[in-house]
């Protein structure tokens, strides 16, 4: 969010999609932008690809994370997209012990439970 004069502007929301499958991360990352016209929305397909992204993205509003949990344990890859300030929308299920902001996407995902998940992130 951004001021100017009197008005605050509202910024697009920034996602991260990380998937090594291309199809489900283009899925995704069409549903969020049709979710939130304009949006920012990069795609990676490993841990590391997301973490040298995670640079670039200054206030991430999610990450939509489709790896095992021991690529994210590997990659802190949680922790450092917590730091940002985003949460974590993770496509397998499972949460790790200590983890903030953490949201569930079941695969297979729809327009409708993808809804409902933005819906939470607030």
């Amino acid at each position: 969010m951004t001021v100017q004069g009197n008005d605050v502007v509202q910024e697009a929301p920034r996602f991260l999609v990380v998937d090594p499958m291309p199809l489900v991360a283009e899925d995704l990352a069409e549903l969020l932008r049709e979710a939130h016209p304009g949006a920012d929305v990069v795609l990676a397909s490993t841990a590391s690809q997301a973490v040298a992204w995670l640079a670039e993205l200054p206030g991430l509003t999610a990450a939509f994370v489709n790896l095992c949990a021991e690529d994210l344990a590997k990659a802190d890859l949680p922790a450092r997209i917590e730091a940002l300030g985003g949460a974590v929308v993770s496509l397998w299920g499972d949460r790790p012990i200590g983890a903030g902001r953490w949201f569930v996407l079941d695969l297979p995902f729809s327009a409708e439970s993808l809804r409902s998940v933005l819906g939470r992130l607030g």
